[in-house]
């Protein structure tokens, strides 16, 4: 016997847009002057693409670890997901983030591990 309720579509734990104004064409290399994708639940993201492509610098606009200037980050989540747990990165190599003090960059390696990460 088969039910009268619709199926439950899968909604993506987030759709994830990138937008730029006319006047970062120097700092935003996409085309289009938008990037956009969605990811599901329990789906992992790889982005690839060559050396200077842009991957490093939307990922830490994606985690709100740096800004690009005239990009606005226009990601919608689903509320259910707690913040700390919507996003996780791993670069390649052991790599240090710029924009961040090495202060900032051990203690975001810290609280990635739950461990206290507050100078004694």
């Amino acid at each position: 016997m088969m039910s009268s309720s619709k199926k439950k579509r899968n909604k993506p734990v987030v759709n994830c847009r990138l937008v730029a104004d006319e006047c970062s064409s120097n700092v935003f290399p996409y085309e289009g002057k938008s990037v956009s994708f969605a990811v599901n639940r329990g789906e992992t993201v790889w982005l690839r693409g060559p050396s200077g492509s842009g991957k490093t610098l939307c990922t830490l606009q994606l985690l709100g670890l740096h800004d690009i200037p005239g990009v606005t980050d226009k990601s919608i989540w689903d509320d259910r997901i707690k913040l700390k747990e919507r996003s996780g990165m791993l670069l390649q190599q052991g790599v240090l983030i710029d924009d961040l003090s090495v202060y900032e960059n051990i203690k975001l390696a810290l609280q990635a591990d739950n461990m206290p990460c507050e100078p004694r």
